[in-house]
């Protein structure tokens, strides 16, 4: 049995132990004040089978161990086309979850059916009341809308959409951190990013995030290759102003790109046409925007709810409802204003519960990693034994926290230094802009999700002790898939 394995099976027997001596309690008195019923009835049977799924999750880790001796074949094949089968094996795997869990639109997912459906219906993006609206970003229910259109069925082949940006966000994140990775780290970095649960549950939900990610990520690894100063600023510019319809923080993030083409190239006129090229492709709705509102809105009108959920003196920096937040019954444009006026206000007039605040949305951020699978079984948990919800719940955390844990050890440890490059460069923008979008808004594990392709890549750097760092940025080399 490998070190790594003896280690994984001591902080399973840890996990356990304090599990039974007072996490049990403490985790069902946070259930029993949890105001969501449907909460507490799924985390109360999560409870209920919790002992058996950490006796299954080690029975199968030893297991696992023991067979992995017999099966060193598979590890060849494996070392071989790392890319290829382990893209394969993710996308068998999420089109199987479709068809096993089938679960219907929840929260979120059930306004962005419900805008496709009416702009399918009327033509126009409107309430259910019949009025204008901004409020949702326009993107994935534009792009629901076109499904409807070509298949007859939403529900079902708009899923399909996110495998398929799944399998692009898996090959430009191997594009874009191949080259610096070792043969080892190459497969480590292929299973641990294509087999996550927050990749495998992704599609079922029907949400923006995966689809965004498959934008951004694409992003990076042409701003990496850097093949001509015109297809470059002009491609990112398009990816990312797309990536702002479905999730408005890719303006954001397209901010972070301009400063790193200022980095790299030390001028400014490849951030200027990547600005110039995004603010053409958000036109034709800021101006649609403009004559609906009659006020300059950007993309959607939500920006001051989430800012004023994580931003008020009751803030618990996560997810929360318990607000007021438009007690003037202004329009859409209006109250969005005055709940960005009020945030900044509360920061203003109580500085030391702002900065408390900080640490709450990064405790909100990172405490949990299965919003996927969350959301993808808890409208259906009824379907499933406790015992199978627990097991589904305790894996994919402890998948996680292991992951994460990794990527700590491997910044600590100096495991994920890269010779400043265009790759460095992306990289850090990109994961100081995520974080940034945590600070300034509420703590989610969904906004960390453009981080899923560097906690791979620090992962591989950490499991791989022979790690190599040859001239990266210069080129992104092609490796065997």
């Amino acid at each position: 049995m490998s070190v790594n394995t003896r280690m994984f099976l001591a902080l399973q027997l840890l996990i356990f132990l304090v599990w039974e001596v007072g996490g049990k309690d403490m985790f069902g008195r946070m259930i029993a004040v949890n105001p969501d019923e449907l909460d507490k009835v799924f985390y109360a049977r999560v409870i209920e089978g919790m002992r058996f799924a950490m006796l299954f999750v080690a029975g199968m880790t030893i297991l696992s161990a023991v067979l992995g001796r017999g099966l060193r074949w598979i590890r060849s094949l494996v070392e071989r086309r790392p890319l290829l089968l382990m893209l394969c094996l993710s996308i068998v795997l999420q089109c199987v979850l479709i068809l096993l869990l089938r679960t219907p639109p929840h929260s979120d997912a059930v306004m962005y059916v419900e805008h496709a459906q009416r702009l399918v219906e009327f033509g126009s993006y409107i309430t259910a009341s019949g009025d204008p609206t901004a409020f949702w970003p326009v993107g994935f229910p534009a792009l629901l809308a076109g499904v409807e259109i070509v298949t007859g069925d939403m529900l079902f082949w708009s899923r399909f959409l996110t495998v398929l940006a799944n399998a692009v966000t898996i090959w430009a994140s191997w594009k874009l951190f191949s080259p610096v990775l070792s043969e080892k780290g190459r497969m480590v970095f292929a299973g641990i990013f294509a087999l996550q649960p927050a990749m495998l549950f992704s599609a079922v939900p029907l949400l923006t995030d995966h689809i965004f990610l498959a934008l951004l990520v694409t992003a990076m690894m042409l701003f990496v290759r850097n093949q001509s100063y015109w297809s470059t600023a002009l491609s990112v510019g398009v990816l990312l102003g797309l990536g702002s319809y479905i999730r408005p923080v890719g303006m954001l993030f397209a901010a972070g790109f301009a400063v790193a083409f200022i980095l790299r190239d030390a001028k400014v006129y490849r951030a200027a046409l990547m600005i110039a090229v995004l603010a053409l492709l958000l036109s034709p709705w800021i101006a649609r925007n403009y004559n609906v509102f009659g006020s300059f809105v950007v993309l959607s009108t939500n920006g001051g709810y989430n800012f004023l959920m994580g931003n008020h003196a009751e803030s618990t920096g996560g997810v929360n409802f318990d607000f007021d937040y438009n007690p003037d019954g202004l329009d859409e444009a209006g109250a969005s204003v005055d709940a960005y006026r009020r945030g900044l206000h509360d920061i203003a007039d109580h500085p030391s519960g702002a900065l408390l605040r900080i640490w709450k949305k990064l405790f909100h951020a990172f405490r949990r990693g299965d919003a996927m699978m969350i959301w993808a079984v808890k409208p259906i948990q009824e379907r499933f034994p406790s015992r199978v919800l627990a097991s589904v719940f305790y894996l994919t955390n402890l998948v996680m926290y292991a992951i994460l844990l990794a990527s700590v050890l491997s910044l600590l440890l100096g495991r994920a230094y890269i010779p400043y490059s265009p790759l460095s460069v992306i990289v850090v923008v990109t994961a100081i802009v995520t974080l940034l979008s945590v600070l300034v808004f509420y703590g989610s594990d969904r906004y960390l999700i453009p981080l899923l392709p560097l906690y791979a890549f620090l992962c591989a750097r950490m499991m791989d002790s022979r790690h190599t760092a040859r001239n990266p940025g210069s080129s992104i080399s092609s490796h065997r898939a």
